[in-house]
């Protein structure tokens, strides 16, 4: 089922913009690799794969390389700086009953590793990975976003915000080892009224990755 306006916004508010003056920190082990499902632009275009400076919100790069023609990459990610983590919070609104815990309170998370797309030195989009074309939101459809945790964390409870009629459901059953690893959100039911995502850190079959400009 084809879902709202309301619905398709909370998927692009993970996504930040390129960022501006980013600092580079030498390639690491942890590897991102694949395959871009759209990919049309050749092979003279840089990925460079950042998290934010939780003081100044720059773009940290982990690690880039070129693109090639069909659409493949590689990266191996370092360990992030210190003052990339942040720990694991809620959005400050009052249309939201928060009932979740994270364990352990001070574990620091980076914010979703960004997958930015240059074009020499103008960038033109980014990457995600999902098993659908980001145009709309289905049931079923679930999105990957590679983090950083500096402690074994788990994460459990709800969140539910009423805005309206519109009542968006987030249920958390989440665990990540220190280190890197992925935190996947599946749509599981999405109607005019509402939305209820899933939070845990199963990736299903079926996940691809695909460009998207800005």
């Amino acid at each position: 089922m084809k879902t709202t306006i309301a619905a398709f916004i909370f998927v692009l508010a993970l996504i930040t913009g390129c960022g501006d003056d980013p600092i580079f920190v030498s390639s690491g082990g942890y590897p991102v690799s694949g395959t871009i499902e759209n990919w049309q632009l050749g092979s003279s275009i840089m990925l460079k794969a950042s998290v934010i400076n939780k003081f100044n919100q720059q773009h940290v790069i982990m690690d880039s390389a070129y693109i090639a023609s069909d659409g493949s990459f590689a990266l191996r990610l370092p360990f992030p700086p210190d003052y990339t983590f942040q720990p694991f919070t809620f959005p400050e609104d009052t249309a939201c009953q928060v009932n979740v815990t994270v364990t352990p309170q001070y574990a620091g998370i980076t914010r979703n590793l960004q997958m930015n797309v240059w074009d020499d030195t103008v960038c033109i989009g980014s990457l995600y990975r999902s098993n659908y074309v980001m145009d709309s939101l289905v049931e079923g459809q679930f999105y990957s976003w590679v983090h950083y945790v500096d402690a074994n964390m788990t994460i459990s409870g709800s969140m539910v915000c009423r805005y309206g009629y519109f009542v968006q459901t987030t249920n958390y059953d989440f665990y990540s080892p220190k280190g890197w690893g992925r935190m996947i959100s599946h749509f599981v039911a999405l109607s005019d009224s509402g939305m209820t995502t899933s939070v845990t850190e199963i990736e299903p079959t079926g996940g691809k990755w695909f460009f998207r400009t800005w």
